[in-house]
């Protein structure tokens, strides 16, 4: 009876943990939930190309994780919808692809959101076609 108690009392209190920062920000707007979280992958949907390759790029290893878990998400989110034939290639290939090809992106194209450019370089370079989409 003893060791039932306790696991309720531990069930509530991660249910609390995990539930507490949602219901603490409710009333937050989000420019003010922004400079509480300055990780801009996590309050900014409108991320632009320019800040995703200045993480991409950075020396800092927490801003080459934000950016790459970035990438992971388009490339997750988009595989078979938008862009496909990944089953052709090892995934380190098409990190290479991607690489080449941020480099050449038109530095006009640096204010657009990061997802878009992402999502284009990754339509263009592994397209759709019958026998992929299967």
């Amino acid at each position: 009876m003893g060791e039932i108690r306790v696991f309720r009392w531990l069930r509530c209190a991660l249910i609390i943990m995990v539930f507490l920062p949602v219901w603490a920000h409710a009333d937050f707007t989000s420019e003010e939930i922004k400079k509480m979280h300055p990780n801009k992958y996590r309050a900014n949907h409108e991320l632009t190309f320019k800040s995703f390759m200045e993480d991409y790029e950075s020396q800092d290893s927490d801003s080459i994780r934000n950016a790459s878990v970035y990438l992971f998400g388009v490339i997750d989110a988009t595989e078979k919808k938008i862009w496909c034939d990944f089953w052709k290639f090892k995934s380190i290939t098409v990190f290479d692809i991607l690489h080449m090809e941020f480099r050449k992106v038109d530095k006009s194209r640096y204010n657009e959101r990061a997802a878009h450019v992402i999502i284009g370089i990754l339509s263009n370079s592994f397209p759709c076609n019958k026998e992929s989409s299967k």
